[in-house]
């Protein structure tokens, strides 16, 4: 009976001691994972900030010398796009087809709609438009008056048929 009892110890022991082993392997293999992934992120992170700032390099925001040109401070940037945005949009109500700075007619009577607005510096915007059945941008040309109103100018633009 005592051996039956000291044979039964080591084969609990045996098993205890590979489940340990099984499970400590398990444990760095996936920290290993966990480690990996979170350099994966790290590397994405970086492209993702490097990218950002690829696509912000056509931005007011981000232009000293534009800002400069038109005597802007950096705290007025905002302010003067979100205000550039809310001219062009107001005009969308502006005449029966639609906005006056979609060169393109209205397809199926449909008002033609700028809806997005990008200043790209301190002369020119890009605007989405939807004119009905088809979507483009417009390339505008700005200016700001002394009485800090508005005057645009289509430089050009592009239709797409959706």
């Amino acid at each position: 009976m005592k051996q039956t009892f000291l044979y039964l110890f080591i084969f609990s022991l045996v098993v205890n001691i590979f489940i340990y082993v099984n499970a400590s392997k398990i444990i760095e293999s996936k920290d290993a994972d966990i480690t990996k992934a979170h350099h994966k992120i790290d590397v994405l992170k970086d492209s993702l900030a490097t990218q950002a700032l690829e696509i912000e390099a056509f931005s007011l925001a981000y232009d000293v010398d534009a800002q400069r040109e038109i005597n802007l401070e950096a705290n007025q940037v905002q302010a003067l796009e979100i205000a550039i945005r809310d001219v062009l949009i107001k005009k969308n109500d502006e005449t029966p087809t639609g906005n006056p700075y979609v060169v393109y007619h209205p397809i199926n009577g449909e008002k033609s709609l700028i809806t997005k607005v990008k200043v790209l510096n301190h002369r020119w915007i890009i605007a989405d438009f939807y004119a009905g059945q088809a979507r483009g941008s417009v390339l505008l040309k700005y200016f700001i008056n002394d009485d800090k109103t508005f005057d645009f100018e289509v430089i050009n633009s592009v239709l797409y048929q959706i």
